[in-house]
């Protein structure tokens, strides 16, 4: 269940179909400044047209060229993430199974603080953030 709620999460296809649409215009958006520039070569046209043309399109084109790459940016992200993941849970299924063994470099690379809150609580605080209460019988 967690497999597929993470794959759901992670899963790159709507990105991937935006960055295709965004890369369409990206190019579409290019071949338009081809275009005016070549008409520009070969027909006199007043310049102060073709600036403001030629300054809107550029300006297209570069908005259109920053959604891609932060859509790019989103793929690469989760792809990253599910790579991760997967490593991880390959790591975790190859453990040993055998309970783990004390030792000090074990204590103090997973804990961070550890605290006697009263005398039958202890209150650890491990690395990660995460914190557990212990209570003595």
């Amino acid at each position: 269940m967690l497999d597929e709620a993470l794959q759901a999460e992670l899963d790159t296809s709507a990105l991937e179909t935006e960055a295709d649409k965004l890369f369409a215009e990206v190019e579409a958006a290019s071949a338009a400044i081809d275009k005016l520039i070549d008409r520009n070569a070969s027909t006199a046209l007043n310049q102060d047209e073709y600036t403001r043309q030629f300054q809107s399109l550029t300006t297209r084109h570069s908005h259109l060229a920053e959604q891609h790459q932060a859509v790019a940016a989103q793929i690469v992200d989760k792809q990253n993430r599910l790579k991760a993941y997967e490593y991880y849970k390959q790591e975790i299924s190859e453990l040993n199974e055998q309970p783990l063994e004390f030792t000090p470099y074990l204590w103090h690379a997973l804990l961070d603080q550890a605290t006697a809150k009263d005398y039958d609580t202890l209150a650890f605080v491990f690395r990660n953030g995460s914190k557990i209460n212990i209570f003595a019988k």
